[in-house]
């Protein structure tokens, strides 16, 4: 069977253009705030550009008006006297540090050069033999671990020999004593069994028969009551739930 609705055809529908147009409804304020937003970011970002156009133009107005005084010297204040005369020191001053300093690296760089090289031949040298002695070492080391290891699996290898020579002579041993104490057991049971079917007599024995069979007819029966009550209980189950279920469909 479909599944039953408690709303009918039209009810869906107009329960289904309701939400389509709060959905429609919700869509469209997101996207006017989403525009909103872009509108004043772009009147901002608009603003800073022209704020930024200005205050570059009045840098390069005054920057101007300054170079254009300074060239024509039209008029020179204290001040710009001042830092020109110390300007024009300091060039001197780090043009005459330049030749001293070239005079005395043309001086120095014969000798700075020859100690340079001895130092870099003493650190190769130095490298070298400490590369020959580790490498020597290491030939050495090598050799006494592989004699150590070779003398060492000879002797796991007889530790290993021993080890399951006599873990077989327990298992052995262990085997041999299990067999001797199962066969004694079973012969006391034996016995025990043999003296318990003596004492009992053939009525005993029937009696016996018809108790386990009249347990087993009863068990049987148990049973099958249990299934036909089963069954019943499942039908009416059913037949409850198809009641209730029309009555709300109807």
């Amino acid at each position: 069977m479909g599944k039953f609705n408690l709303f009918t055809t039209g009810e869906n529908i107009n329960y289904e253009r309701k939400l389509a147009e709060a959905e429609k409804l919700k869509v469209q304020k997101c996207l006017d705030a989403r525009r909103q937003f872009a509108d004043v970011t772009t009147s901002k970002v608009n603003q800073l550009d022209q704020e930024h156009k200005q205050q570059a133009r009045i840098f390069e107005n005054t920057v101007a008006r300054l170079v254009h005084k300074n060239q024509t010297c039209f008029f020179t204040t204290t001040l710009s006297m001042v830092f020109r005369s110390w300007k024009a020191y300091m060039d001197r001053r780090r043009k005459s540090c330049q030749v001293f300093s070239t005079v005395m690296a043309k001086c120095a760089m014969s000798k700075a050069f020859r100690i340079v090289s001895d130092f870099s031949r003493a650190k190769d040298l130095e490298g070298r033999k400490l590369k020959t002695v580790a490498k020597a070492v290491r030939t050495y080391s090598k050799f006494r671990l592989k004699a150590a290891m070779s003398k060492w699996r000879e002797h796991e290898y007889f530790n290993v020999c021993a080890l399951q020579i006599s873990t077989a002579e327990e298992m052995n041993q262990v085997v041999d004593d299990f067999a001797v104490k199962r066969e004694k057991i079973k012969q006391h049971h034996t016995a025990v069994m043999s003296a318990k079917v003596e004492h009992r007599t053939c009525r005993e024995w029937f009696a016996a028969w018809q108790e386990y069979a009249s347990e087993e007819r009863d068990t049987r029966l148990r049973t099958k009551n249990l299934r036909e009550a089963l069954k019943s209980r499942q039908i009416s189950l059913a037949i409850t739930k198809w009641n209730l279920r029309t009555q709300k469909t109807i």
